[in-house]
């Protein structure tokens, strides 16, 4: 529990951060964006894969330019499925929310701007079944790649692939929520 306590104070503080990079600066030379996200998760656990597949995810960023080609991101995104339990054939949900932020490195060539980075997530877990319900909550790494193309000088659309890994222990088990996501990714610079 007290493990728990200490992973929400990590997370309270992110809008401490968000604010501070939004304050005109050196950060208001790049801009600010905010990326909608719109993929597929495969969950990297096989045990949640039986259960659950594989299914559509979604997520939300604000990215900050902070310094040449370096960015800050702060985010969330979120995962809802239904399944059946392996030996009643119950239906069973999973939600899965993340909230967290990182860095990442940015390159252009011409209209293109590649990007790659790392950072770190707290993940929610809750499961609900007739067995009955389960939750848990723990930070985990997430790495992540894209390319975009600018399509005007504001708007911006691409494509993107991340990897994280986060294991839980809801209800006496041990399993990593954690897995590959894919996608588009919708960009809108705001200000000049």
């Amino acid at each position: 529990m007290a493990k728990l306590k200490k992973n929400r104070k990590i997370i309270a503080i992110l809008p401490s951060v968000i604010l501070a990079s939004l304050v005109p600066g050196p950060t208001a030379a790049k801009g600010i964006r905010v990326e909608l996200r719109g993929g597929y998760f495969s969950p990297s656990e096989q045990a949640f894969r039986e259960i659950y597949g594989g299914g559509p995810a979604y997520g939300a960023d604000v990215v900050v330019g902070i310094w040449k080609r370096l960015d800050l991101w702060v985010g969330g995104g979120y995962f809802y499925k239904k399944g059946e339990l392996s030996f009643t054939a119950e239906e069973t949900f999973v939600k899965v929310r993340s909230f967290g932020w990182g860095v990442r490195y940015g390159h252009s060539l011409g209209r293109f701007d590649l990007y790659g980075g790392a950072g770190l997530d707290y993940f929610l877990y809750d499961e609900e079944n007739p067995i009955g319900e389960a939750s848990a909550g723990k930070i985990g790494p997430e790495f992540r790649a894209g390319a975009f193309y600018r399509l005007t000088g504001r708007f911006s659309a691409g494509a993107f692939a991340s990897f994280t890994t986060c294991v839980v222990s809801p209800a006496q088990y041990e399993f990593n929520l954690g897995g590959l996501s894919a996608g588009l990714v919708l960009s809108y610079r705001l200000g000049k």
